[in-house]
């Protein structure tokens, strides 16, 4: 079985003119949530064409016959009969394949798509899939293998990028690119749920649509539930649905930090 290429770990290109900032990010995110998002403001074109530019650095090839993953919450039931009677039984079954793909004029808002353009949002590992869902203890899970018909070529946020903070002093062009990108990969990581805004979502989406017009099939960024990476390909048609199957949850687990910065203290000991 293949996969997608490793992602390269390789020192980015110098480059003499980039970010202003390593805040960039956040200040074009607040810009197309708050004030323009279709005719857009001087610095956030300033910034989408410095994403153009350093977009290439990021740039990685997927060979046709790569395989990925995609998953639903949920199956279908079968009405099955009993050998020898007249009597049947129930089984879960994975959806259909028709059912493993967005509906192409209904598609909902995401991360990367605007309400009614669909994408395909992939990941690199089967479980990692599953668990980007976010399924319940015991239920259970429709999982598709998809294959990629062609070549394809992404946009790889987590090449060259790490989150950073410079609240005194801005660092060197590279370090602000690095910066940059990291804040792209985790806004893209960032799970959606069922409360958010749609204005969440904009930034990314005008991320998505850039890469897109610059002649990218897809965005890749870090899980955050699981090992490998999500994929987003801008064509639904570009994978197609090879295997089927159902996976069912035996464990769901939690890993938490304490957040000082918020803490409080009671004049009695707490129980727990």
């Amino acid at each position: 079985m293949s996969v997608p290429p490793a992602f390269s770990s390789a020192r980015p290109i110098r480059h003499m003119k980039g970010f202003p900032s390593a805040n960039s990010y956040d200040q074009f995110a607040y810009s197309v949530r708050t004030q323009r998002r279709y005719l857009l403001k001087l610095q956030t074109r300033r910034f989408l064409r410095a994403i153009r530019v350093t977009a290439e650095r990021r740039a990685e090839a997927t060979k046709a016959g790569s395989f990925l993953w995609r998953a639903q919450r949920g199956g279908k039931t079968l009405e099955l009969p009993i050998d020898g009677t007249d009597e049947t039984y129930l089984e879960d079954a994975p959806f259909e394949e028709a059912r493993m793909k967005p509906l192409r004029d209904l598609a909902t808002e995401g991360r990367a798509n605007p309400k009614g353009i669909p994408y395909l949002y992939l990941a690199t590992h089967r479980d990692t899939a599953a668990a980007e869902v976010r399924p319940w203890k015991g239920g259970i899970v429709s999982i598709g293998q998809f294959r990629v018909v062609r070549d394809i070529r992404l946009v790889n946020t987590t090449r060259f990028s790490k989150r950073g903070s410079y609240p005194f002093k801005q660092p060197n062009p590279t370090r602000r690119e690095e910066a940059v990108w990291g804040d792209i990969d985790h806004a893209f990581a960032v799970p959606t749920t069922p409360t958010d805004n749609e204005s969440d979502y904009v930034p990314t989406q005008v991320l998505a649509e850039l890469f897109r017009e610059s002649g990218f099939d897809g965005v890749g960024y870090r899980s955050s539930y699981g090992r490998g990476h999500n994929i987003v390909l801008f064509d639904v048609d570009l994978a197609e649905q090879v295997n089927g199957f159902l996976l069912r949850v035996k464990d769901l687990r939690f890993d938490f930090d304490v957040e000082d910065r918020f803490g409080y203290s009671t004049k009695k000991p707490s129980a727990t």
